[in-house]
């Protein structure tokens, strides 16, 4: 259900004087500000989906967060106008109907999104959904190389790009082989992050396996899914992303991002993002790959380095992400540029940055220390000591932190509600 509209449309104006005699009255069309159209933000509980809520209700461009759960800060947002409640990704079909149902009823709005349940939804009905809206994604050819990590890594060899030492494993005797060969800890992880088998859609995220016995188990599920398995040495170094913002084959805006920690601890969402120089290893590399893809639009190419700083090619995220908003506040404001193109205006590059700029994910960093406490054997966790110190030295750095924004503090309140909510809920589940 859509909320009514809050705010002013600027409409069409006519005032009509009276002509000569035997004339029919002149018409006078006055001049009207141009009327640009709507944002519909899909995937709304999304840190970053609040950052282009925002960036995009600055501007005065008229925002529509939409998502499966009501109870979600961006709803909550000054910037918001209108919220819809969505049916879940995992019924495609679903989903994608009350998505073109909004779309006719915004009239041919920017369709925005930074999920890959919503993104794979979206893409098993890209041409009904291009008649009535304006997607924000790239093509469907270069796109389909982009979310598949199998793809991916094969342009990347080809380029020269380096990736993990690892096998690609579709049975269980090539598991059992590639286990040998690479040895333990391993990373597992599906190609493709969301997959849809006919119209239900499932989400799989990785995970790293210590034991032989855990790591075939892991596999085998994924293989049961008919999932394409991607089985790669754990790497321990630092996790750095290049973005970039391609238009017209011109690279409009790039920025680096390292990511000193995640939850869940490896593949998760990152929780300290901090701007940093182009390194000038990967810059060459991700822009070769974006490039060779023919992507445009937004897009993160993600890294990460070994014990001597060699980097490896991780994936593509040619969607919004949790970078985003230390961009925006590091001057490259994403969310308004990925606006522009799709909604045909001119866009202006973006090629200088602030550097040294931090955000903090406060909840998914206490969530980071109970993991962390819990588990320090994870070859991703410091020791307890460590984890602890680096935990509390963080308040100790200037950083900005998710939700928070001092002209609109409602979502930051409604995120403290939502995490207390989570917190008790785990103590409660303890004590049973």
């Amino acid at each position: 259900m859509v909320c009514p509209l809050r705010g002013t449309h600027w409409g069409s104006k006519t005032t009509f004087a009276a002509g000569r005699a035997g004339r029919a009255p002149v018409i006078h069309q006055r001049r009207q500000r141009p009327q640009r159209p709507a944002a519909l933000v899909l995937d709304a509980r999304e840190r970053h989906s609040l950052t282009s809520v925002r960036s995009l209700g600055r501007a005065g461009i008229e925002v529509i967060p939409a998502d499966p759960h009501s109870y979600t800060p961006a709803f909550r947002s000054r910037f918001c106008s209108r919220r819809a409640v969505l049916p879940d990704p995992h019924d495609a079909d679903a989903y994608v109907d009350r998505v073109i149902e909004l779309c006719e009823m915004l009239g041919s709005p920017v369709v925005m999104t930074g999920h890959d349940g919503s993104i794979a939804a979206l893409r098993s009905r890209r041409t009904e959904l291009d008649a009535v809206a304006r997607v924000a994604l790239a093509r469907e050819n270069p796109l389909s190389v982009a979310v598949d990590k199998h793809a991916t890594q094969a342009v990347a060899a080809r380029l020269g790009v380096p990736v993990p030492p690892g096998r690609t494993v579709t049975d269980m005797a090539a598991a059992a082989a590639a286990i040998d060969e690479l040895g333990l800890p391993l990373v597992v992880k599906p190609a493709l992050s969301w997959k849809i088998n006919g119209t239900r859609g499932f989400g799989v995220q990785l995970s790293i396996e210590l034991t032989r016995g855990a790591a075939l188990s892991r596999i085998g599920s994924l293989v049961e899914k008919g999932m394409t398995v991607l089985v790669q040495r754990w790497l321990p170094g630092a996790r750095d992303a290049i973005s970039l913002f391609v238009a017209d084959d011109a690279v409009l805006a790039k920025f680096a991002v390292r990511t000193s920690r995640m939850y869940p601890v490896i593949g998760g969402d990152s929780i300290i993002r901090e701007t940093i120089p182009l390194p000038s290893d990967i810059s060459a590399m991700a822009e070769s790959l974006v490039r060779e893809l023919g992507l445009e639009g937004y897009c993160e190419v993600e890294f990460r380095r070994d014990e001597r700083g060699q980097p490896y090619l991780m994936e593509i995220n040619p969607r919004l992400n949790a970078g985003v908003e230390v961009a925006v506040r590091a001057g490259v404001n994403v969310p308004l540029m990925l606006y522009q193109w799709a909604a045909g205006e001119r866009l202006r590059p973006a090629l200088q940055y602030a550097t040294g700029r931090r955000m903090r994910w406060l909840a998914g960093d206490a969530r980071w220390l109970a993991a962390a406490l819990a588990n320090p054997e994870h070859p991703d966790a410091p020791s307890r000591a460590a984890a602890i110190a680096m935990f509390i030295a963080e308040f100790l750095r200037p950083a900005g932190y998710d939700y928070v924004a001092h002209d609109d503090l409602a979502p930051a309140l409604l995120e403290v509600v939502r995490t207390g909510m989570s917190a008790g809920d785990r103590i409660a589940a303890l004590r049973r």
